[in-house]
């Protein structure tokens, strides 16, 4: 969590003595981050959130237009980042993946798989 969201978690620590409200931002964050998981499969990605509520996505390698990834000066830095999808039918991203370790290694391992589709296809 410090190192996708530095400045964050340092206000949220700072917060603890306030009411313990640092504590209960830390408390959700963590649970978030606990439930969002990205799932690279042999045909697809999924991407699954929730604890109580679910949301699940996914996408066929076949069907990945472009992989973007975001990162901030500080998550450069802790080498994480954000990760989105676009499908060959959609204008906007459809999975987008925050806090992840190594996104240049997630892309390349997408990137990998989408290709290794595209030569079994043809």
């Amino acid at each position: 969590m410090f190192c996708n969201q530095p400045t964050l978690f340092i206000c949220a620590i700072a917060l603890v003595p306030v009411f313990g409200i640092g504590l209960a931002i830390l408390g959700v964050w963590w649970i978030k981050t606990l439930t969002d998981t990205m799932i690279l499969m042999d045909d697809k990605i999924i991407k699954r959130e929730g604890l109580l509520s679910k949301y699940m996505a996914e996408i066929f390698y076949r069907d990945v237009k472009s992989i973007q990834i975001k990162q901030s000066f500080w998550q450069r830095v802790f080498d994480v980042g954000s990760i989105g999808i676009a499908s060959s039918g959609q204008y906007a991203l459809v999975l987008v993946f925050h806090g992840h370790r190594n996104p240049e290694g997630i892309k390349a391992t997408i990137a990998k798989e989408v290709q290794r589709i595209e030569t079994a296809i043809r």
